[in-house]
Parts: C-alpha cells; sequence; structure tokens
C-alpha cells in the first residue's frame, strides 16, 4: 500500500487499507494517523469512522473513540457496530450507563443473531 500511496498521495483507498494492516499488525498510532488523514479527506464515511473509532478504543484512546462512533451514528443511524462499540465503551461510565443501554438494546435489536455481542453484553450486565 505504501508504494500506492508515494506513487499517488491522493490514493485514499490503498491509506485505508495500510491503516487496517497496520491496525492488525498491532501498530495502532501508526493505524491511526493513517485512518485519520482518511476522514480528514472523507469526512462523512460512517464505515471509515467506524473502523477508527474501533482502532482507536484498542489503542486505550476512548474520549476519542467515542466520537467517533457517536460521528458515525451521527452519518448512519442504524449501524450496529458503532452501537454496540459506544455501548461497550460508555458502559464503563456509570452517569452514561443508561446511554449505553440504549446502544447495546439497539445493537441487538438490529442485529439479534449477534451471538458475540449479545453474550459480550451478557457478561457487561452481569447476567
Amino acid at each position: 500500500y505504501r508504494a500506492g500511496i508515494r506513487a499517488k498521495p491522493d490514493f485514499v483507498e490503498g491509506r485505508y487499507h495500510l491503516g487496517l494492516a497496520l491496525a492488525a499488525a498491532g501498530r495502532l498510532d501508526e493505524a491511526i494517523t493513517e485512518l485519520q488523514e482518511v476522514v480528514r479527506r472523507q469526512p462523512d464515511s460512517y464505515k471509515i469512522r467506524n473502523n477508527l473509532g474501533v482502532v482507536l478504543f484498542t489503542a486505550g484512546r476512548l474520549p476519542e473513540a467515542i466520537a467517533e462512533f457517536e460521528k458515525t451514528l451521527e452519518l448512519q443511524p442504524d449501524f450496529v457496530e458503532a452501537h454496540f462499540g459506544l455501548g461497550v465503551l460508555l458502559y464503563e461510565q456509570p452517569a452514561r450507563r443508561a446511554e449505553a443501554d440504549r446502544h447495546l438494546d439497539t445493537a441487538l435489536r438490529l442485529r439479534p443473531d449477534w451471538i458475540v455481542a449479545r453474550r459480550h453484553i451478557e457478561r457487561l450486565r452481569g447476567k
């Protein structure tokens, strides 16, 4: 991907996939830099923003991750992965627990067959 980006700096798709590859390799800071550049160039892409949120979450940059999940939902209100990610993050903040529950319930309503999410939510809620 790097060669394609060097040859064509506006190659947004290559930069996006590079960011995902860096995240998969555990190079989170580099992945975040690449994905933030993609968001700068395509600010209305809810999928890119959601993936940036996931990488920020993984890197422990929770306020930034929350902001990306919230922006994702502004752009695509029924994007189940963003509801789940935001719900998980907010659940750890007692003052925002009710909001977290709404997002988690929405994720399950939108995708009732998502067993991994259901089990994670049950563990969060102590069931």
